[in-house]
Formats: structure tokens, sequence, C-alpha cells
């Protein structure tokens, strides 16, 4: 019991201390300030700028979502920037994935040797300066200089938004290269001569057509090709006020479904101020003239046997063709490859039709 009594009075004395306060003493100094959070190799702090553009609303989130139905995303292709589709001169790859445009801007190469393990489609980082500031700045674009066209070494300025645009919607070297007016001929071994499918560039800037000096040609760009004002230039009909996931903003398409029918999207028609009344693309029946007038050459290079029936390739059996026929083909080709039908550049695209198939010998206007 002594034992007991001994440690309860123990434990009692320590309680006693333990809860007996005295006096505070006087605060001491403040310590020093953190450090910020760790900057990357460039100096940025990147933890007090995410908020510059990682906001509380929709807008990044609405705009993933317009891309990600993009032909850009859903076009297919970008495995040719992949070394098992070519690894000894991939040259697709400049504009088919992501990884060859940012080498291109970064060396100037159109050749990859190697190609590239797991590419990726064109996406934010390819148009975009991402995560390079981590400021407003980075939405700023990858690209804004005159660009050199791979079809002929002419420069095209199409601003600085169009420019980035162009640098891959555009043609394509062509060999050999039809010299209008020389009375030789040029071997065609290729069904796909003719430049690619991107023509987008050239007809856009009014260049590099051929003339035959049938008709006077009109070149040179239109207000939907002119560069001084930018916001004209690509962005403001492929980029007008998106319609959800449809069309506009970030998918870039130009038209949409509404209700089982194929419907223009017209929006940047009428908010670009160049137009105050718009249905559709066909202002002035443009695309219609255009049509109308394909078809009619496309007729004539047939009977003159470039063009294989029915189809836009050429019939490489019947070469050699002459200089003159050559580029009349390629005329023909690059308005089709255009897509616009003619809406990229009105005056231009009726003109080189309209000296093309004169120079054939067909009918003008088109039946």
């Amino acid at each position: 019991m002594k034992k007991l009594s001994t440690l309860v009075g123990l434990a009692f004395f320590v309680l006693l201390i333990v809860g007996c306060e005295g006096p505070q003493g006087p605060a001491g100094t403040n310590g020093v300030d953190g450090a910020d959070g760790a900057d990357g190799a460039d100096g940025i702090n990147a933890a007090e700028t995410c908020t510059d553009c990682h906001v509380d609303d929709t807008e990044m989130y609405a705009k993933q979502v317009q891309y990600a139905v993009s032909k850009h995303r859903t076009g297919g292709n970008f495995e040719r920037g992949s070394n098992v589709y070519d690894d000894t001169d991939n040259e697709c790859a400049v504009c088919h994935s992501h990884e060859g445009f940012t080498e291109f801007l970064a060396t100037g190469t159109t050749s990859f040797t190697p190609a590239f393990d797991n590419p990726t489609p064109p996406n934010c980082r390819t148009c975009h300066e991402i995560h390079t500031s981590y400021t407003q700045a980075d939405w700023g674009l990858t690209s804004t200089s005159a660009v050199t066209m791979y079809f002929d070494g002419a420069t095209n300025d199409r601003g600085s938004v169009g420019n980035l645009c162009i640098n891959c919607h555009q043609a394509r070297p062509t060999t050999p290269m039809p010299t209008v007016g020389d009375p030789g001929t040029i071997a065609i071994t290729s069904s796909r001569y003719g430049g690619h499918y991107g023509w987008q560039a050239q007809v856009l800037g009014g260049i590099s057509l051929f003339e035959f000096g049938n008709t006077t040609v009109a070149g040179g760009p239109n207000t939907h090709g002119n560069t001084t004002s930018n916001a004209a230039v690509c962005a403001t009909c492929h980029m007008a006020a998106a319609f959800g996931e449809k069309a506009g903003g970030h998918t870039w398409n130009m038209h949409y479904m509404y209700h089982g029918s194929d419907t223009d999207l017209i929006a940047g028609c009428e908010t670009s101020g160049c137009h105050s009344t718009v249905t559709d693309f066909d202002v002035n029946g443009v695309q219609t003239t255009v049509e109308a007038c394909l078809t009619h050459l496309g007729s004539l290079l047939e009977t003159a046997g470039i063009k294989q029936a029915g189809l836009d390739y050429v019939e490489t059996t019947n070469s050699p063709f002459t200089n003159d026929l050559a580029a009349a083909w390629i005329n023909y080709y690059a308005i089709v490859k255009d897509h616009s039908h003619g809406v990229h550049n009105p005056a231009y695209v009726l003109d080189v039709l309209e000296d093309t198939i004169n120079d054939l010998g067909g009918t003008w206007p088109c039946p």
C-alpha cells in the first residue's frame, strides 16, 4: 500500500506542475518568409501565373470540345509522321503531325530521318505557345511570318493569322513543272500529279496558277485574303462564333448538318462587315458558276487525254503531254482541291477558269 500511495502522490505532483502557467514572455520576431514556388529553367514562376489561363469558366473546355471533332484531330493521316510509315525521308510529317511541324519551325527541315515514335495530330501546342510564359501570351501563335511556297518558291503573306495556316494549306512541289508556251512535252508518271491536296494558300493569295494570255487574270488577293486586316484571313470565317461542336470556333468547319440539311456557317460573312444579308456561300452565284466551269473544264481535259474519266487523277498512260496541257490540268486540279468552289478568291478563280477554258477551245461562259 505504501508503494501505491507513493505513485499516486507523484502523479498528483506532476499534474499540479503541468497545470500551472506562468506569465507570457515578450513576442518573438517574425520568421523569414518562405520561398516562392519553384521557378522553371526560364525563371518563370508557374505557381503564380497558372490562373491567367486556368480560370473557373468553360472557355478553354469549349475549345477542347470543338478541336476534338475537327479534321485536325479526326482527319487521320497523322500516322504519316511515324517511322513505321516512312523512316527514310518522311516529308509528310511536316504537316501531318505535330512533331513534324514543330521540328520544321525549329530547324527548317521538311525531311525527318529517323521519323517520330508515337506521332500526334496537330493540336493546341502545334499552333500556340503553350506553357512558355505561363501567361496570356501563351495563346500567341507559333508562326506568323510570310511563307515561301513549296510549289514555286513564291512569297505569300496572308497576315499573321493566315500565315500560320498557309504553312500547311498550300500546294506541294510539282515535278516536272510545265512552262506555258513551251512547244515541247513533259512526262508525267504519277496519277496524283498537281501539287497534292491543299491549294488554299495560292488561291487566297491569287498567285502561282498558270496564265495563257487568252484572258486578263486579276491576280492577287481579294477581301478574303487581304493582309491589311488579319481578321479577314482564315479566322473570321473558319473560326466564327461556334455552333456548338458542329462548326466555327476550333472546329474550323464551314458546314454543319441541321435537321438533316447541310447548312453553311455564315456567321463570319456577316460579322466581318463584308456582307449584310447572306443565306449561304453561293453569293452572286459564284459557287454555281465555278462548279459548272469545273465540270466543263474537266470534260475538256478528258477529251485531251490527261484526265481520267470521272476522276480527278492524271491518265498517265497517255503521257507525255504538252506543257500547256499539263498547266491546264494543274489549274483545274488547284481549283478543285482549294475546296471553296471559288469563295476564297472569286475574281481570280473565275479569270483562271476562263483563261484555261479558252486555251483548250472550250465555251465561255460555261454551258
